[in-house]
């Protein structure tokens, strides 16, 4: 009873100040921010972000940019909210995360005809030319290894340029990449293959560490976001005992 009170009390202070929309930077990443027939954002994690948006009693407005741009224009509102996003050392000063929205897994993908496989030494990549998303967070491993990287904007473009044999490798969520692939090369999807794991990240909702309600936004998204998740969860256990 008292936590539902606690949860209720902040959704209403918490409104006072954000109003009820809320302004999301949202970095563009194409199976994270696809597009509806009018031209509005969708995609799983920001219908994850909408329904959080629902049960606090908020909207967002996403104002869509790449990945370094969404994350600058954060740190300068002093109102700024980011998500989907990455928590690494570089913005810790800057930002408060929420509770991981979800995982990502940063994989090596290649064309068909190639037969490396990442085996975790990256001496096996000396010589290849190797895409980057702009502003993603790999290891810090992988950040100082001396390799022909090439940063392009998305994974959209990464991809042209693999497909036109510019570079060997991306590295990107495997997510995004399927969903590229099943997007923009649906005739030639099976001349690209999964090149080995990376890491596994996280991602989160990130508020400016200067907003005065950061710590009371914050509790309120990740209450809600568990919520969706036991939901989510027990729909899954339901849908295996009728199967």
């Amino acid at each position: 009873m008292f936590k539902m009170s606690l949860f209720i009390f902040l959704s209403f202070f918490t409104l006072q100040v954000f109003g009820d929309n809320v302004k999301v930077y949202a970095p563009f990443a194409e199976s994270y921010s696809q597009y509806d027939e009018f031209g509005e954002p969708t995609g799983d994690i920001l219908a994850t972000l909408d329904q959080i948006a629902e049960i606090t009693g908020h909207s967002y407005t996403y104002d869509l940019n790449d990945y370094p741009t969404a994350i600058e224009k954060a740190q300068i509102d002093i109102m700024g909210v980011v998500s989907p996003a990455f928590y690494t050392q570089e913005i810790e000063s800057s930002f408060l995360k929420s509770d991981s929205i979800q995982n990502v897994e940063l994989s090596f993908l290649s064309r068909s005809n190639s037969d490396y496989w990442f085996t975790g030494d990256f001496k096996d990549l000396d010589g290849l030319e190797i895409g980057v998303i702009d502003g993603w967070p790999y290891t810090p491993e992988f950040n100082e290894a001396p390799l022909n990287k090439v940063a392009y904007m998305n994974t959209t473009v990464a991809f042209a340029a693999l497909n036109a044999g510019i570079i060997d490798l991306v590295v990107t969520d495997i997510s995004v990449a399927n969903y590229v692939l099943m997007h923009r090369y649906p005739q030639s999807k099976n001349e690209f293959k999964l090149a080995g794991l990376l890491s596994s990240e996280s991602i989160y909702l990130l508020i400016n560490k200067n907003h005065p309600l950061s710590q009371s936004f914050l509790t309120e998204f990740n209450q809600a976001l568990s919520s969706i998740k036991v939901a989510r969860s027990l729909t899954q256990v339901l849908t295996t005992n009728e199967k």
